[in-house]
């Protein structure tokens, strides 16, 4: 890209290379891995044209020679199908997409050339403009996320209010094998009991058969850390 100056900044645009909104997934994953500015790269790809709007119009070119003066013309005719001389039909097309591009200068959507100091302004812009966005749509999937789950936690719950008091029978078989295991599995069924518990108004409930299921279990210092800390998050 352009060289910038760090005190001026106003060296000219350089010429922009054709394509750079038809960037496949593939070339986009090569920029990041150049670790090239993609706000830039973007802001920059405005004044890049499509790869497809090269190829010579030909009835816009047909219009561009019958405009030309006869001297033209017949150079034109002289030099490309007598003499065959390709250089010389090149040139020509360069001309017919010079005016034509002069025409696109003309539009109110061309953007002119711009410094490199107003090009890392305005991708800077673009950036923040950018990283907003994405911060509005990350916590807009953070909240729909939360909602679902407290929606399919309900759910639970009110499937789960059926086997209440067979948890309780469980957790006491599994409070009996001393295993991390069995620790693990009694401190979720516990964790399902107490939310039960809320959802249903009956935290006084839920703290009395906890209490007296760790006063049979007191010498197990494991599970007592594991009830405290429950207890802890009401």
């Amino acid at each position: 890209y352009s060289i910038f100056n760090e005190d001026t900044g106003n060296y000219p645009e350089s010429s922009i290379c054709l394509g750079l909104t038809q960037l496949t997934n593939a070339q986009k994953e090569f920029c990041s891995f150049l670790q090239l500015d993609r706000d830039l790269l973007d802001v920059a790809s405005e004044n890049s044209e499509p790869i497809e709007s090269t190829a010579v119009n030909e009835k816009g070119f047909q219009d561009w020679i019958f405009n030309l003066d006869e001297e033209e013309k017949n150079k034109a005719l002289s030099e490309i199908i007598i003499k065959e001389n390709l250089i010389y039909k090149f040139e020509l097309i360069k001309k017919y997409k010079e005016s034509v591009n002069h025409i696109r200068k003309d539009n109110k959507d061309f953007v002119p050339n711009r410094t490199s100091k107003i090009l890392l302004e305005l991708s800077e812009e673009r950036k923040v403009i950018r990283l907003k966005k994405e911060a509005e749509e990350k916590e807009k999937e953070r909240i729909e996320n939360e909602l679902r789950s407290k929606k399919q936690r309900v759910e639970y719950l009110d499937r789960f209010a059926s086997r209440k008091e067979e948890t309780w029978v469980m957790i006491e078989e599994l409070l009996l094998k001393r295993s991390p295991k069995a620790y693990k599995e009694a401190e979720a069924f516990v964790i399902d009991l107490r939310d039960l518990s809320l959802k249903e108004n009956k935290k006084d409930e839920f703290l009395k058969r906890i209490t007296d299921l760790s006063n049979r279990h007191a010498q197990k210092t494991t599970w007592i850390q594991i009830v405290k800390k429950i207890n802890a998050s009401f």
